[in-house]
């Protein structure tokens, strides 16, 4: 089994009755095996730990992603973009025909982004590359970040915001709607979107994704559930780019 403790994902083989394909789920507060959720089946070939890395960051990534309906040809802007949902999002989103651009807190988390598929890949501080409206904002940051952002949306454009890692209070420019109409702006949770989501087959498309080597999780970090404090440590100190699996 591999997993995380708290609301993430998990991934193993069924031991009790009904035995049956090894299921991949996002689960709540889970630290050992699960009984019921939304299960995917994890295809041949596909790691246990990539697997435990995509029900919750994928379907966040994903759902997010289609808040914006078809992304051919539309610029997407993803916040965040170092972590493990804008990493998968990243890919998404190239993937079904946009231009991408991605930033992160720092050149460090950077790397690796332009593999992925970002057309741009700028930190923060050093200010976006972006000359045209983006279509789509992807944010997870928040306070100044989310702001800077903001100011590159056009006309009709899909904010959708899934995290605040500022911690800061929601901050808009004076002609936030006026100068963009049509705008919209939604915060996604995943666990609130799921009971409206085909969870198992948005999981079955996501993991054959993995197993087709269309899409990396990005795992860059595994540590043994008996020995967390290295792999909390990594996570703490945003020294991970990407996803962190625990193992049992």
């Amino acid at each position: 089994m591999a997993g995380t403790p708290a609301d993430g994902t998990a991934a193993g083989p069924v031991e009790r009755t009904p035995v049956g394909p090894s299921p991949c789920l996002p689960a709540r507060h889970a630290a050992a095996g699960f009984t019921a959720g939304f299960p995917g089946t994890v295809p041949d070939g596909v790691e246990w730990t990539d697997a435990a890395a995509v029900p919750v960051a994928g379907l966040t990534a994903l759902y997010a992603l289609r808040n914006a309906g078809s992304l051919l040809g539309r610029r997407v802007l993803v916040t965040g973009a170092s972590g493990g949902v804008g990493r998968i999002a990243v890919q998404l989103a190239r993937a079904s025909g946009a231009e991408v651009s991605a930033w992160a807190g720092s050149a460090e988390r950077l790397k690796g982004l332009a593999e992925l598929g970002a057309a741009e890949a700028a930190t923060y501080e050093a200010g976006p590359g972006v000359t045209q409206p983006v279509h789509v904002l992807v944010d997870s940051v928040g306070g100044e970040v989310f702001r800077s952002a903001y100011q590159l949306v056009g006309q009709r454009g899909v904010v959708v915001c899934y995290g605040n890692t500022t911690r800061s209070d929601l901050s808009l420019p004076f002609d936030w709607g006026h100068a963009r109409p049509g705008v919209r702006i939604r915060y996604l949770h995943l666990f609130d979107e799921m009971p409206r989501r085909p969870v198992g087959e948005d999981l079955g498309v996501l993991l054959r994704l993995v197993a087709e080597g269309a899409l990396d999780p990005q795992v860059t970090l595994v540590g043994d559930w008996s020995d967390p404090d290295p792999v909390l440590r990594g996570v703490g100190d945003r020294q991970v780019n990407g996803k962190a699996v625990l193992v049992f």
